[in-house]
């Protein structure tokens, strides 16, 4: 874990680093967007591509968020999932045509474009690109359910705070 931590802690820097370098703001939402730009293609920065529509995205574009947009691939208000591996960064025109869909709701029904994405999938990290499959909302909602997880990790953290706050303010009625 402490090696993932310090791996991740590593990649923020060096965009950091990368946003100053361009002179743009390092912001959260600058730093996730060089992240998921950089995601579109780990290996050839000449090729990193809208998964949706295929054409290529600049840095300039993909920073300065005028035509560019960060998407849920499994729509937010459906899943809750708000985690990087359930976002891409893509042309804004193909994620208002996508809209509150997966991209196989969305393009599968037109063959050509979804032979085009389904080609380009081998870019994206294999966590993102499981999620353009046509049973991804069946897998997603099949893996215990967002709302069911966070119940019952509210529910841990709720005894441990209830737990620790009772060693520090004993109710006096007791003592």
């Amino acid at each position: 874990i402490n090696k993932n931590i310090k791996k991740a802690t590593e990649a923020a820097r060096k965009r950091s680093d990368k946003l100053e370098e361009l002179g743009i703001k390092n912001t959260g939402e600058a730093r996730m967007r060089l992240r998921l730009w950089e995601e579109n293609n780990l290996n050839d920065v000449t090729k990193r591509i809208c998964p949706y529509s295929g054409k290529p995205i600049s840095i300039r574009q993909a920073l300065d968020g005028t035509e560019t947009q960060i998407d849920h691939i499994l729509p937010y208000s459906r899943t809750l999932d708000d985690s990087p591996s359930n976002k891409v960064l893509c042309f804004a025109l193909a994620n208002q045509e996508k809209r509150n869909r997966t991209p196989y709701e969305t393009w599968s029904k037109n063959s050509a474009r979804w032979e085009m994405i389904c080609t380009n999938l081998k870019n994206l990290p294999a966590n993102k690109a499981r999620r353009f499959s046509a049973d991804a909302m069946k897998n997603f909602e099949g893996n215990r359910s967002f709302e069911a997880r966070q119940l019952s990790d509210t529910q841990y953290l709720s005894r441990i705070a209830r737990n620790y706050l009772a060693r520090l303010y004993p109710d006096p009625t007791t003592a």
